[in-house]
């Protein structure tokens, strides 16, 4: 079928790296069949913000009541209720770039639609998540330990077939015992510096101490050149002509999984394994494979064993804390930041890691201290992650985040979330002409139309004109009914030209979205404001008694000023109510299993 086709267009695309053709593939899916709940889900795992992917969950809900990924999305993404996303369902055609897990279909569905197991993860998710593993990379060996590897107690052993092209295996549990012999190889383990979106040295984190081979001399060459094939081309020999092979193996899954080859490093970190059962970042590379290829509470097993045979192996914390990070368990994630930070203090992904934690949590002060810190050890950082720049722009700090910004797309021509990014830095800086003339460029990528309309409508009305503005918040709303802040500028853009209607409704359309504390107490501030202006009454009071249910702690000074002086029945209190919850935005996963 011509679709099926187009789908493993999509795969391949996102192999490649290349979301924007998945993209377009999957938008001509929808367009051309609306009513096939598939498409939906596909697309919901490409979509960007919350609102856009809740779009796409509620249209399959419409057409397939029963799809359990799609409620299961839902609840993951605002306790929607199901009986609730039945009613609430647009045809929208969310626009944008990032993954959110789920599983389409059922097996026998998947197989012959997709050509995939059931369980493999999508190209979407992949292609996103081999950009979080070069976050995670490895710049060269900082510090060599001398450990003998004891073997206390006889492990049940997973047993790997080799390897053919494109294979996968799975895990067969075997029952034996490892038989050791009394004259193996002393292992030494070299432990590398990850560096985040710099480049990714697969350095040996565990070296035989007696490898002098000229071939082995040729694929550490190679690693450090990132020529992947000649590494796997001279490791494979060494396979055949040492006694210890298991780091020859994990070097070649290493080599593997840089070259974009995740089914034959995953392979060869089994084998690995399969040649020595207590050989800790075997386990550790699978781990990582499972989150990359499958789901991230796959990996929790071998996540497990990596801990326990390898405890002192600083990147077994800094992947654990990724699966953590990845299923929203943000306290988790950071307790293992703290244990690799025992190991060692000199690690600049543990900050870096910490400051992608701390923005998620809209914890800006604290992001932005272990990103400073981060950026002391990667050079390249402002060039490579938007992070620190976005920490910046969210701390209103316009003149860093415009530094910063426009060093990283100089550098990333290609990320439209980062020319966003610049255009809001301009907009912050009242620097309001440039601010539209980038934005106006972005309004005809289809991709991030829906926020760029809503930016450009936000600089016109910042310049004064809303008869420019008014049109491009309207379009914006259009594209992105979900998004609080577009209905929230549209009604202040009605407010001042004077449409009480409009503006009302507009009001009432942001307070139905999902949004934090502080940004719920301004919009019902200048609710209250807009219905006093024209002379609504009881609609007033209805939302200065909603403000008047936060405490004096949760208002800002100003509106809690105002609050006392128009409404005489708030009586402040110094405990403050329950904060509304946290989303998880990192590929929320369905059921949450902690590790050991």
């Amino acid at each position: 079928m011509v679709e099926n086709a187009l789908l493993n267009e999509v795969q391949d695309a996102m192999h490649k790296g290349n979301r924007a053709a998945a993209k377009e593939i999957l938008l001509k899916l929808v367009r051309g069949d609306q009513k096939n709940p598939i498409y939906w889900l596909y697309l919901s795992a490409v979509m960007d913000s919350r609102e856009e992917k809740i779009s796409c969950f509620q249209n399959v809900l419409r057409l397939d009541p029963e799809n359990e990924e799609a409620k299961k999305g839902l609840r993951l993404l605002g306790n929607v209720s199901e009986s609730e996303a039945l009613f609430q369902v647009e045809w929208k055609s969310p626009q944008n770039n990032r993954k959110f897990p789920v599983t389409f279909y059922t097996d026998e569905e998947y197989e012959s639609e997709v050509g995939l197991s059931k369980t493999e993860k999508t190209p979407e998710e992949i292609a996103k998540q081999k950009k979080n593993r070069i976050v995670m990379a490895s710049l060269g060996m900082a510090a060599v330990l001398f450990l003998v590897i004891f073997r206390p107690f006889a492990p049940t052993v997973y047993v790997y077939p080799t390897p053919t092209e494109g294979e996968m295996f799975s895990l067969v549990d075997d029952t034996a015992t490892p038989t050791i012999e009394a004259n193996e190889t002393e292992i030494v383990r070299v432990f590398s510096t990850p560096t985040p979106g710099v480049s990714y040295t697969a350095t040996p984190q565990y070296v035989s101490t007696q490898r002098s081979d000229d071939y082995y001399r040729l694929a550490m060459n190679s690693i450090k050149n990132d020529e992947w094939e000649e590494a796997i081309f001279y490791l494979d020999i060494l396979t055949k002509t040492e006694d210890y092979i298991a780091d020859i193996y994990y070097l070649m899954g290493q080599a593997y999984e840089m070259d974009g080859d995740y089914k034959n490093a995953y392979s060869h970190y089994g084998l690995a394994v399969k040649e020595d059962t207590l050989f800790g970042p075997g386990y550790l590379g699978i781990g990582r494979m499972e989150m990359e290829l499958y789901s991230t509470t796959s990996a929790k097993d071998n996540l497990d064993k990596a801990l326990k045979y390898s405890p002192e192996f600083i990147d077994v914390y800094l992947v654990r804390a990724d699966y953590f990070y990845r299923l929203g368990l943000y306290s988790k994630a950071l307790e293992e930041l703290n244990d690799a930070e025992d190991i060692s203090d000199d690690n600049g992904s543990i900050y870096l890691k910490r400051a992608e934690i701390y923005y998620e949590q809209r914890e800006y002060n604290k992001a932005l201290d272990q990103a400073e810190i981060a950026h002391d050890y990667f050079y390249r950082l402002s060039k490579d992650s938007p992070l620190l720049g976005k920490i910046y722009l969210a701390l209103g700090d316009g003149e860093n985040a415009l530094i910063l910004l426009r060093e990283y797309t100089k550098a990333n021509q290609d990320d439209l979330f980062g020319q966003l990014d610049l255009g809001l830095a301009y907009l912050t800086l009242e620097d309001n002409d440039k601010a539209i003339e980038l934005f106006e460029d972005l309004v005809e990528i289809k991709d991030v139309r829906n926020y760029a309309y809503t930016y450009l409508g936000r600089a016109y009305m910042a310049q004064g004109d809303m008869d420019a503005a008014i049109p491009a918040l309207s379009s914006g709303a259009a594209l992105n009914p979900y998004s609080y802040e577009t209905h929230y500028y549209l009604a202040q853009g009605y407010h001042i030209i004077e449409q009480s209607t409009n503006g009302f409704r507009s009001y009432v359309s942001a307070l139905k979205q999902e949004m934090t504390d502080p940004e719920r107490i301004q919009v019902l501030y200048d609710f209250a404001i807009f219905c006093e202006d024209f002379d609504l009454k009881d609609e007033a009071e209805r939302y200065w008694e909603q403000l008047g249910s936060y405490s004096h702690e949760e208002l800002p000074s100003t509106i809690y000023d105002d609050l006392v002086l128009r409404y005489p029945q708030y009586k402040p209190t110094n405990t403050p109510i329950p904060t509304s919850t946290k989303f998880p935005t990192k590929t929320p996963t369905i059921v949450v299993e902690a590790l050991e």
